[in-house]
Formats: C-alpha cells, sequence, structure tokens
C-alpha cells in the first residue's frame, strides 16, 4: 500500500513536469524565431570576438579575468562560448539554451517547494506561474540575459541543497551548498542575498528555530553562525562586482546621481515590481530614473505602503509563517538591485524579478487556500483561480515576445509606454541612421536630448543626422555644444571636421580632424577624413600619406584605397595608382569608379 502510494506520488509529480514543460515552450516558443538584438547581444556574442571562438583553454582564462561589460560572470561567458560551439551564430539555438534554462528553472522551483513544504499543489502553482509571468520574458528572450536563467539554475539547486543539509546537517551536504552558491556567483553577482533566504527558510518551512537536536534547541545565532562561509563567499562576489562595474564605469557617484534621487526611487520601485507582477502590462525594456526626483507624495504614498505591507507580513507570520519568508524573500533579493548603490541609470527592471517574484508568489499561493479555508465549495475555487491565473499571464507573455522580435519594435515599444526615454529613443535614432532615414534619426535624438539635454551621444549623433541632409550650419554649433561639454569626445571631433570639410571649411576642419588624430592615432577613419580633407585644398602628397596611413591600419578600407588612386593621380604618378585602383578591383570587383579610373590610364598610355 506503502509503495503504491510512493508510485502515484512520483507518477503525479512526474505528470506536473510534463505540464511545465509544456505550458513553458507554449509560452515561449516564438522567441526561438527572434534575432540577436542590439541591446548588449553584441557584447556577449555577435561582436565577441572571445565568445565567437567557442570553448578553449584561453577563452576559459579570459572568462575569469575579463571585466569586459562592467561585469564578473565566468560561467555567463562560458554558456555563450558553448552555444557558439553547438549553435554557430544561429540566434534560434542561442534562444533555445535560455529557454531550457528556464524551463529546468520552473522545475526547480517545484522539486524545491515540494521537497520544503511538503505541498504538491501549491508548490506546482507558484512553479507554473514563475514558468509564463510576463515578467520573465526579459529574462528569457534577451540572449544577453543569459545570466538570469543560469544564476536561476544555481541559485535554486543551492535552495534545495540547503533543504537537504537543513534535514540532517552534515559537512558534505554544506559543502554542496557553498559549491552550488559559488557557481551562481559566478553567474550572476545577484544571488549575494541568497543566504539570507536561508535564514528564512529555517523560519519556514524548514522551522529550524527551536528545533532540537545534539546541541538541544536551535538558536536564531547559530543559524546565523551556521551561514558565516556563504556570507563570505557573497561578500567577496560583492566586492569584486563592485570593483570591476566601478572601473567599468558602471557605478554612479553621488555626484552623477544624489542619493536623494536613488532614496526616493527605493519605495516606488518596490511597490512598481508588485503591481508589476500583479498586473503585468506596459512591460519596457528599460525603465528610465528621473534624475529631477519624484513627486514627494509618489514616494510618500510608496513608502507607506511598504511599511504598512511589511507590517502586515510580521503581523500576519505569527500564524501565517510563510508570510514572512515569502515577503522578505521578495524584498531582500531585490535588495543589491534597488538602487541604493545605482549601477546603470534604470528605475527598474523587469528582469531583476526573476527570484524574487518567487517570494510574493509563495505568499499569495499558500495565502489564498487560507483565506477561503472556510469556504464550502473551496477546491473548485482554488482551483478556477490557480488556472485562471496561469492561463491569463500566457497570452501576456507571447505579447510580451512580440516586442522582442527586432531591435526597432524593442525601442519603439519602450518609447510608447515611458516617459523621458533617453535611451528608447536614442537607440530608435540609431537605428533610423543605419536604415539611412535621417529625418526620423533627428526627431529620436531631439527627443533624447529633450531627456537627457547634456548627453554627447544623442547630440553626436544629431549632428550626423543633420549633416547627412545636409544641414550643416545646424549641425556644426551641435557638435561645438558637444565639444563644450566633452572636449575629448573623439567622435564629436571626428564628425565636427567632416562637416566643416563639407561646408568648404577645410583649415578648420584638418584643426579639429587633426585634435582627434592627437587622440585616436589608430583609427582609420580619422586619416581618411583628414587625407579627403587634403586633397580638397590640392595638397596631394599629404593626402596620400593620410590615405596610406588609413589603409595600414585598415588594409581593406575601400574608400581610402580608391582616394588614394586619385590623389595618386593628381601627382601624376599613373602606374603607381593603377596599382591601387587595380587592389580596389581586386577587393570589389563591381567597384565602377575604380574600373573606369583604371581604364582612363591604360587608355592614355
Amino acid at each position: 500500500m506503502g509503495g503504491s502510494k510512493i508510485s502515484r506520488g512520483l507518477l503525479l509529480e512526474c505528470a506536473f513536469l510534463i505540464v511545465l514543460a509544456a505550458v513553458t515552450f507554449f509560452a515561449y516558443w516564438q522567441a526561438l524565431r527572434n534575432p540577436f538584438v542590439a541591446l548588449d547581444d553584441g557584447y556577449y556574442v555577435t561582436d565577441n570576438v572571445r565568445v565567437q571562438q567557442g570553448l578553449t583553454f584561453e577563452n576559459i582564462k579570459w572568462a575569469f579575468t575579463t571585466n569586459m561589460a562592467s561585469n564578473w560572470h565566468p560561467l555567463t561567458w562560458i554558456s555563450h562560448m558553448i552555444d557558439v560551439d553547438l549553435f554557430g551564430m544561429d540566434p534560434r539555438g542561442h534562444h533555445l539554451t535560455s529557454l531550457v534554462l528556464h524551463a529546468a528553472n520552473s522545475f526547480l522551483v517545484f522539486v524545491f517547494l515540494r521537497r520544503a513544504t511538503g505541498m504538491r499543489l501549491r508548490s506546482f502553482v507558484v512553479a507554473a506561474l514563475f514558468a509564463v509571468h510576463p515578467l520573465h520574458v526579459e529574462s528569457v528572450a534577451w540572449v544577453a540575459e543569459r545570466k538570469d536563467v543560469l544564476s536561476g539554475l544555481f541559485g535554486l539547486s543551492a535552495l534545495i541543497a540547503y533543504t537537504w543539509h537543513a534535514r540532517g546537517p552534515s559537512l558534505p551536504r554544506y559543502l554542496l551548498v557553498a559549491l552550488v552558491l559559488a557557481l551562481g556567483l559566478m553567474s550572476k553577482p545577484m544571488l549575494v542575498t541568497l543566504p539570507c533566504v536561508m535564514l528564512l527558510l529555517d523560519y519556514w518551512p524548514l522551522r529550524r528555530f527551536g528545533e532540537q537536536d545534539w546541541r538541544g534547541p536551535v538558536h536564531a545565532v547559530w543559524l546565523f553562525l551556521e551561514k558565516v562561509p556563504l556570507f563570505l563567499l557573497a561578500a567577496l562576489s560583492s566586492v569584486v562586482t563592485f570593483v570591476v562595474q566601478r572601473e567599468g564605469g558602471a557605478v554612479y557617484s553621488l555626484h552623477g546621481l544624489p542619493l536623494y534621487v536613488r532614496l526616493e526611487n527605493v519605495p516606488v520601485a518596490y511597490v512598481k515590481y508588485i503591481a508589476k507582477t500583479l498586473c503585468p502590462v506596459n512591460l519596457s525594456a528599460f525603465y528610465p530614473l528621473s534624475l529631477e526626483g519624484i513627486p514627494l507624495t509618489r514616494v510618500m504614498a510608496a513608502a507607506v505602503c511598504l511599511v504598512a505591507l511589511t507590517a502586515g507580513a510580521l503581523w500576519l507570520g505569527r500564524r501565517y509563517p510563510y508570510c514572512v519568508t515569502g515577503w522578505f524573500w521578495f524584498m531582500g533579493m531585490l535588495t543589491p538591485v534597488i538602487g541604493i548603490l545605482q549601477f546603470g541609470n534604470q528605475a527598474m527592471a523587469d528582469r531583476y524579478m526573476y527570484l524574487p517574484i518567487a517570494g510574493l508568489f509563495i505568499v499569495i499561493v499558500w495565502g489564498i487556500p487560507d483565506v477561503l479555508s472556510q469556504w464550502r465549495h473551496r477546491a473548485p475555487v482554488l482551483a478556477t483561480l490557480a488556472v485562471s491565473a496561469v492561463a491569463a499571464c500566457v497570452p501576456l507573455t507571447v505579447n510580451q515576445i512580440s516586442y522582442w522580435r527586432d531591435t526597432m519594435t524593442l525601442w519603439e515599444r519602450s518609447a510608447q509606454i515611458t516617459e523621458s526615454n533617453r535611451l528608447a529613443h536614442y537607440n530608435l535614432g540609431c537605428g533610423y541612421l543605419d536604415l539611412k532615414d535621417y529625418g526620423r534619426a533627428a526627431e529620436h535624438f531631439i527627443a533624447a536630448l529633450r531627456a537627457a539635454p547634456n548627453d554627447v551621444e544623442s547630440m553626436t549623433n544629431l549632428g550626423v543626422a543633420l549633416s547627412a541632409q545636409g544641414r550643416y550650419d545646424e549641425a556644426i554649433p551641435i557638435y561645438h555644444t558637444a565639444l563644450t561639454i566633452k572636449p575629448d569626445h573623439v567622435n564629436a571631433q571626428i564628425n565636427l571636421g567632416v562637416a566643416l570639410m563639407n561646408k568648404g571649411e577645410y583649415e578648420q576642419a584638418a584643426m579639429w580632424l587633426s585634435d582627434a588624430l592627437h587622440l585616436d592615432p589608430n583609427n582609420p577613419d580619422i586619416h581618411f577624413n583628414l587625407g579627403l580633407t587634403r586633397f580638397k585644398q590640392e595638397r596631394y602628397q599629404e593626402a596620400v600619406t593620410c590615405y596610406l596611413a588609413a589603409l595600414r591600419l585598415k588594409p581593406d578600407h575601400i574608400d581610402a584605397a580608391y582616394c588614394l588612386g586619385l590623389a595618386l593621380m593628381r601627382e601624376g604618378r599613373a602606374s603607381e595608382a593603377a596599382d591601387v585602383f587595380s587592389k580596389v578591383l581586386a577587393l570589389q570587383p563591381n567597384h565602377a569608379l575604380a574600373r573606369r579610373q583604371l581604364e582612363s590610364i591604360r587608355a592614355s598610355q
């Protein structure tokens, strides 16, 4: 009889896991059709030479020593390298890996809660919500956010290992917890608060406070001391992360972002995270942080709401201890990214809720049955609520994934649903520059500057968009303004020089291009544009020198090679020019101008 019950229970759990896999893949399958996007996917995959070389000893060593992307997460780099070995640069394979990891994490949520609480159905509902909630789209559908799903895998595995250790403490089990936690921290350092989550689990559902063992009653002090090595691991990860992000320029100083702005955002962000969990609509790839601050009434209302919810969790926790664990799981896991130490200029981010959201789900899924405990038709009502919640999430998730189908759609959506979103408008402007739609590009750079008036990158690119329309008189003052803010901005100097050259102010153009060359002597485009300026001044020998310098730095620079041929012709060095035009045609056989010049030289010989 006992074996039969175990068998039925095992079959039921297997059925739950199959359903979880099915609903996860149903919600996310269209992500497999999405391309890479111009939002850090270049840093992590498409423009990363190390990653594109695949998994080698040298690249593994690089993964453990680089601070690229202002992060230290060697296992994340290695996972991308493995993807390249398996799938090349086909984005479908990279998306598939993230989806499989997310499905595995949904399984682990179920396994963890089932083992920790003994509650099969409630654990399954939490896992199902975790699987299909729209707030997870950013973590799953964005290749560069692999660190979320990978660290989630290790973080949830660490909680399962800790539950195993708590049931029968031993050194091997504890070492397993520490090992898996370390792997998680090497995937994404946001897991630094996981030892605190383990303390919460000691309160509920493991109920280790006051538990009897060989020492007598287990006290909170001992449970804290037990986790000191885990806290030390987390502290080490925090220090490394802070140093790496500060060196990468990702940490805002108090001068760059005042403390009062950060503190104002904290309660507002917490409340917004709760709201997005309960009503996951109008999700954005970027939520801008207002540097002017948030209205005091909104800050106070959010703070009062947060204090009331925290007090309610503590009061209810005496009878319903899951309220304490779930609420402080949510609050605590968000602490590293809530903005006291500001990394980047976002007010919040969907991806930050990847693991913290489970705490809220625990409170809701355990709390509703207790609220309805006296209802006569409790079971069908609970089943209807659970199915309805999961079913409601699926189309919202499918819809949210559709916004990741390309870069322009992603940023159009962000600009549409947020205000003063500099990053969204800047990226849209860059996208329209690539499409050569200079009018719309200028509109978005102007919108970006309304949100951030001193943004040098937006100024420079606005100048590029205006110059491309021949509006040099408008572009030149914008470049000067950008250089007033940041005198050593090389791109602004280059583009100012090019605009002045196109306007016929050659000496001024040469001066700015020479200044840019002093800052960036290995930039072939500066040499090329300085060569164009000298050519237009009929200083052909200087132009030849510039073109040759550009070609030394970039041998396949077609424009520099063609213009070198023209300069040589003007100097009367026809045979040398013919050799150059021949090389241009070898690199680009359909280069009509080079072919025409070569034929002209041969006809005159």
